[in-house]
């Protein structure tokens, strides 16, 4: 599994198409979209054998799903793009006032001042006290100045309690809250914070999370499709890169970026986390997404590349509308498909943008 960069994307398709879930119909130019990328779905799956699940929602209330050649019900894989939905998580925690992403990470969840015997793990105090510190935004963000290299390092059979124990041992590579830092062990972290706020009692906290998940967020979405990748992550980084959603449920999810959802959170609550950056502005990464733009054209996009599944999904939220596709098949007719529908995305923006409205 490995996470690119959404300039690098694309995705798979197949023969036949399913449609679902229309409501209510989509405007004239989304329509367009919708049909070039259905043209473009079939020619990618005659010729190399693809398969695509793709999904649009709008502000306005319309949505749709559709697949090529692919079973309508299959989990997909999100891989990295997990992190935005963990990060919703915690919003919508957040707002039943039971945590605060604000805070230090310690006051919410217990494990996290976790320390191993100082006699046989020696390490300077203070690097200790800055991670107690770290704040659950920093956490989720990737700014809490864990190093990449903790991933890698992790045992294979670590629990979500050794990942703490872990990131305890380990020395700051940037002040907190300083710098970005690719970090699946930061996101994971993050997740258990938000298990451990949900149940303080918990002894299971990767269990916990996965309740947590289920009750305050997926519950109160209408999120029935989904799943867990057990075999192919190390299983402590499940809030990071281990969910499993089928198209309808990614639907309902971009559905809650682009309009907010009354259970969850208010449309600007939403928005405000996916472009919650950090001092250094140059990452521009929001909790789980990548702030880009194009022209005078802004959007806020998460993407992976995850157990030969490619996908991408972007929210413009000046032009009122999301998309996700998800796509199987050679990795690089995968990728210039995704690619394609994100230029074919962009100019839908701009044309919405130049007629209708004007983004900043």
């Amino acid at each position: 599994m490995r996470f690119f960069k959404f300039a690098a994307l694309a995705f798979v398709c197949g023969l036949c198409a399913v449609s679902f879930g229309q409501t209510p119909p989509h405007s004239a130019r989304q329509m367009l979209f919708i049909k070039n990328l259905e043209r473009r779905a079939k020619a990618a799956a005659a010729k190399d054998g693809l398969q695509i699940w793709f999904c649009i929602a709008s502000a306005d209330g319309s949505s749709s799903a559709d697949v090529f050649g692919g079973d309508a019900k299959a989990l997909l894989p999100l891989g990295q793009s997990s992190a935005p939905l963990t990060s919703l998580l915690a919003c919508a925690l957040e707002k039943e006032g039971l945590l605060k992403l604000s805070k230090p990470a310690a006051e919410t969840a217990s494990v996290y001042r976790r320390t191993a015997d100082a006699k046989t793990q020696p390490r300077p105090a203070v690097e200790l006290e800055k991670k107690r510190g770290a704040t659950l935004e920093n956490l989720l963000a990737m700014r809490a100045g864990l190093p990449p290299s903790l991933d890698a390092m992790a045992p294979e059979d670590s629990s979500a309690e050794d990942l703490f124990e872990f990131a305890a041992q380990t020395r700051l590579s940037a002040p907190e809250g300083d710098m970005y830092e690719y970090s699946l062990t930061s996101v994971s972290l993050g997740g258990y914070v938000c298990a451990s706020a949900f149940d303080r009692k918990s002894k299971d906290l990767l269990k916990t999370y996965k309740l947590c998940l289920e009750n305050a967020l997926y519950k109160k979405l209408g999120i029935a499709g989904y799943g867990f990748e057990d075999k192919k992550i190390k299983t402590a980084f499940t809030p990071a890169c281990g969910l499993l959603l089928d198209i309808k449920s990614v639907k309902i999810w971009i559905a809650a970026e682009v309009a907010g959802a009354p259970d969850v959170l208010k449309y600007d609550d939403v928005k405000m986390r996916r472009t919650s950056l950090g001092k250094d502005q140059k990452d521009r990464y929001g909790l789980g997404w990548t702030d880009a733009r194009f022209g005078a054209t802004p959007c806020q996009i998460t993407s992976a590349d995850a157990f030969k599944v490619s996908h991408i999904i972007a929210v413009f939220p000046y032009e009122g509308f999301a998309f996700a596709v998800f796509a199987k098949g050679k990795d690089e007719a995968a990728q210039k498909f995704c690619k394609d529908a994100l230029e074919d995305a962009v100019q839908m923006a701009q044309s919405i943008s130049q007629f209708e409205k004007k983004a900043p």
